[in-house]
C-alpha cells in the first residue's frame, strides 16, 4: 500500500470571511489591502486617528468590541489564527458597525507582513495558550523570535502589554 498525501479540506469559515472584506482578512489569501493602518482606520471612520494597537490572539474580538466602542480616536487591529472565533469576530464588528477595529486570521510571526516597521504604538497579549509540556514549548507566542518581531513594529516608546494566568 502506497502511502497517499493527506487529503487538505479547507476550513468552511475561510469562504466565510469573506463576507467581511472591509475590516477582516486571511494572511493566506495575501489580498490584505492594509501597510498603513492610521490612515485605512481614518478612511473607515472619517476621523483623526491617534494611535494604533495590535491585539495578538484576539480570539472573537469581544474585547477589543468593548474597548474600541470607548476609544473611537484609536485603530484596533486583532490577529488570530482560529477560523471560526475570527469570523465571529468579524460579524461582531459588523453588527455593532465598529469601524476602528480590523481582523487578521494569520499567525503573528508573520505580522510583517501586515505593518510597516514603527507603526504600531501598542502590542497587546492577553492569557496566551501557555503550552505548559516540555514537548510544547515550541508552541509558545511569547519567545525571542516573536518578541523581536514586535519590537520591530512598534514605534518608539511603543508598549508592549502581557497577561498571563499561567
Amino acid at each position: 500500500m502506497k502511502n497517499r498525501p493527506a487529503k487538505k479540506f479547507p476550513n468552511p469559515y475561510s469562504e466565510k470571511l469573506n463576507e467581511f472584506s472591509a475590516h477582516c482578512w486571511n494572511q493566506d489569501s495575501k489580498d490584505i489591502p492594509v501597510k498603513n493602518w492610521n490612515s485605512h482606520f481614518e478612511k473607515r471612520t472619517n476621523g483623526k486617528i491617534q494611535k494604533t494597537i495590535f491585539e495578538v490572539g484576539c480570539s472573537n474580538a469581544e474585547f477589543l468590541c468593548r474597548v474600541a466602542k470607548d476609544n473611537p480616536e484609536i485603530g484596533f487591529v486583532g490577529i488570530d489564527w482560529k477560523f471560526k472565533v475570527l469570523y465571529k469576530g468579524a460579524k461582531r464588528i459588523s453588527d455593532q458597525k465598529t469601524a476602528n477595529i480590523s481582523l487578521i486570521r494569520g499567525l503573528v510571526q508573520n505580522s510583517k507582513d501586515f505593518f510597516d516597521s514603527k507603526e504600531v504604538d501598542e502590542v497587546w497579549v492577553f492569557f496566551p495558550d501557555p503550552w505548559a509540556k516540555k514537548s510544547q514549548l515550541k508552541n509558545r507566542i511569547m519567545n525571542e523570535e516573536i518578541l523581536t518581531i514586535l519590537a520591530d513594529l512598534m514605534k518608539p516608546g511603543g508598549k508592549l502589554y502581557f497577561k498571563t494566568d499561567h
